[in-house]
């Protein structure tokens, strides 16, 4: 689901990068957010939520207005999604505005405990 603003954008270039690199994957975009809110009525049918829970990993790319805030709640209080994993690797021979970034590995986990997520 790729949310609102760049989201969309980020989640496509992802999923093609996935794909490339040869996971045998099923790759669903259901809709939700501004788009299933003009045409359904709601930011997140129930098609899009049975999909959700079905799949084996569920990807959001950025959150933006009030529709993309149902989403997220949604993910956050009924798919128990308590953290973004934010991975970060330097690929040698790859751009970078660091003197050196050789070594660079992480996984960064973001707990969910702001903006729209501390309403509990």
């Amino acid at each position: 689901m790729g949310g609102e603003g760049i989201g969309p954008e980020v989640v496509d270039a992802t999923c093609d990068l996935l794909l490339a690199a040869g996971f045998p994957l099923e790759i669903l975009t259901p809709p939700h957010g501004e788009a299933a809110l003009r045409s359904q009525g709601t930011p997140l049918p129930e098609e899009t939520k049975r999909l959700c829970r079905e799949a084996d990993g569920v990807l959001f790319g950025a959150g933006g207005g009030p529709a993309t805030a149902a989403v997220i709640s949604w993910l956050r209080w009924q798919q128990d999604a308590y953290a973004n994993v934010r991975p970060v690797k330097y690929y040698p021979g790859a751009a970078s505005p660091l003197a050196d970034p050789a070594g660079i590995d992480f996984v960064i986990p973001r707990e969910n405990s702001y903006g729209v997520y501390p309403g509990r």
